[in-house]
């Protein structure tokens, strides 16, 4: 396979798409039933794809797909709740938000009764570290889980020593 870049477009990485295919492996290893849950801007990316295919291609199955809005102000989750409490079998949601979206998505799930035995499974933009710093502070009841190619809480010595260089550079 010979990929060869665009000449009018910056690829950055590769990363994050690498880490939802994990997730999605990861996610199909331990529940079978899943709700895929995004935004009409989050869902055109390839992290999307990689998150679902993944999870479908080690047997898992998509029983509902939830697609968001993409303004906070228009976001309302009471489909994907509806469904859940209708389907109980249905413990798993993968999961593609980032910014706003992602703590918007996270607050309107913990209210919920059924959220307590759910399992997010995440991008790593919604496991981004820095979003109850920026929008508020969330009390998950439920287990969400997920990989990302770095995060700064990670206290080791190379960690540190990354972190060190970076900021000094």
């Amino acid at each position: 396979y010979n990929w060869e870049p665009h000449p009018v477009v910056l690829s950055h990485t590769l990363n994050n798409t690498i880490q939802c295919r994990l997730t999605g492996q990861y996610a199909a290893g331990l529940l079978k039933d899943a709700a895929v849950c995004t935004s009409f801007y989050d869902g055109g990316y390839s992290h999307c794809h990689a998150l679902t295919q993944s999870y479908m291609d080690n047997g898992g199955n998509i029983a509902y797909n939830f697609v968001s809005q993409y303004k906070v102000q228009e976001f309302n989750s009471t489909p994907l709740h509806d469904f859940l409490k209708a389907n109980t079998h249905v413990q798993a949601l993968l999961s593609l938000f980032n910014g706003d979206l992602a703590h918007c998505f996270l607050q309107q799930l913990q209210q919920q009764d059924i959220a307590k035995d759910l399992q997010v499974f995440a991008s790593p933009m919604l496991l981004d570290e820095t979003l109850p710093a920026v929008y508020g502070e969330l009390r998950l009841p439920f287990r969400i889980s997920g990989y990302v190619p770095w995060t700064s809480s990670i206290d080791n010595n190379a960690n540190r020593l990354l972190k060190t260089q970076f900021l000094h550079s």
